[in-house]
């Protein structure tokens, strides 16, 4: 019997090793604190977390701060925080690309659908340069689905793709669905929660109502991955709770409801900004409402977009982190997942039709193109120094 030997992927690898060195030196010089302020980020907050000296902020999301703590007591801190930060990130990379592949589309597809989706970001026209202290419009109040700077997002990044798949996995078998996804699936809840809780606060509503809707048509007769899973979402929970107890105090404020009122600080239309950040995707869902009721990806990416929108608008923080406006970051999981959606979709119209394709797909990966292209340059922006605050 003849072996089959695996085809090995060097353009995946040549990506791979790429995109992560650009990403380590991106955190590396962000450690660094250059007293000219290039490479600006939170990462002075981060560092002196993990140092276990006073921040001014609480950070109880211990994927990336003890994991960073434990490899300083072996190498600089320096290194051990852009070394954590890209394995987290190059573990996202490799999830989506291994998905990618078993959607019956070429290995090169796969990683040209890397690519993309790990580099779009929002569009914009090439504009001057920003008069000295003022904030940029290209990125915030807009936002982007890869933002870059931040590294308690790119933490979080992997256990969000590796959740939201595994919840789509099990939506489409269930009740028939295995017990060894549904652990994978509470893991997975877990791990988000603690790399942070920015993804969790967006998806897990979803979760609520799915769920109960299966539970009811199944007159609520639990089997062992129905308790699995209400272990892992009271694990969660309680996690949940202990991070706002850690996170919010007298002083803060806590949580708040205004519509716009942290989102308005940063843009002077919502509505511009979500275009801006979204146009391809929201084209292609003008193009492709069918396909809402067919592609459970497609249709729970989009239901995880509009409930990142609906909590960005309607919930922010108050006391002294209002201006950090915290739940963009939920918005923006949002927005990398129908960008995910959208190109896995687009990528398979293109097998199917190839240069024959409908007119709606050259429009959609021109306009895709759009959103690359600023991508790269808003990456090499940042590659050189630059700050998402001044872009």
């Amino acid at each position: 019997m003849k072996t089959k030997v695996k085809e090995f992927n060097w353009l995946f690898w040549i990506f791979i090793i790429v995109y992560s060195a650009g990403l380590f030196y991106l955190f590396y010089n962000q450690c660094l604190l250059h007293e000219d302020y290039s490479y600006f980020s939170d990462m002075r907050a981060y560092i002196l977390e993990i140092q276990g000296q006073e921040s001014g902020y609480s950070f109880p999301y211990p994927i990336f701060f003890e994991t960073a703590r434990l490899l300083s007591f072996i190498m600089p801190i320096y290194i051990a925080i852009p070394i954590v930060l890209t394995v987290l990130n190059t573990l996202g990379v490799i999830v989506t690309y291994r998905y990618l592949v078993k959607q019956d589309i070429s290995k090169i597809a796969a990683t040209v659908g890397c690519l993309m989706i790990f580099l779009v970001s929002m569009i914009y026209l090439a504009a001057p340069e920003l008069p000295e202290g003022a904030y940029g419009q290209r990125y915030l109040g807009v936002f982007s689905p890869n933002p870059f700077q931040n590294a308690t997002y790119i933490a979080t990044r992997p256990f969000s793709i590796l959740l939201f798949l595994k919840f789509i996995d099990i939506i489409k078998k269930y009740p028939k669905c295995e017990l060894k996804d549904c652990i994978l699936f509470g893991v997975y809840m877990v791990l988000s929660v603690l790399a942070k809780p920015s993804f969790i606060f967006v998806i897990a509503p979803i979760f609520a109502v799915v769920f109960l809707i299966k539970w009811f048509q199944i007159k609520f007769k639990f089997s062992k991955c129905d308790y699995v899973i209400l272990v892992g979402a009271v694990i969660t929970i309680a996690i949940l709770v202990w991070q706002y107890i850690m996170v919010f105090d007298v002083e803060s404020g806590g949580i708040q409801i205004g519509p716009g009122q942290a989102w308005h600080v940063w843009t002077p239309s919502i509505k511009w900004a979500i275009v801006k950040a979204n146009l391809f995707p929201l084209f292609y869902l003008l193009c492709n409402l069918k396909k809402l009721k067919t592609d459970l990806l497609y249709r729970y990416s989009w239901i995880v977009y509009f409930v990142g929108i609906l909590t960005f608008y309607m919930v922010y923080e108050g006391g002294y982190r209002f201006y950090d406006a915290n739940f963009a970051w939920g918005y923006m999981h949002g927005l990398f997942f129908v960008f995910f959606s959208s190109i896995t979709m687009l990528l398979k119209e293109w097998k199917k039709y190839g240069i024959k394709n409908k007119w709606y797909n050259w429009v959609g990966s021109a306009l895709l193109g759009w959103h690359l292209v600023c991508g790269i340059y808003f990456f090499i922006h940042m590659l050189s120094g630059g700050s998402a605050s001044y872009f």
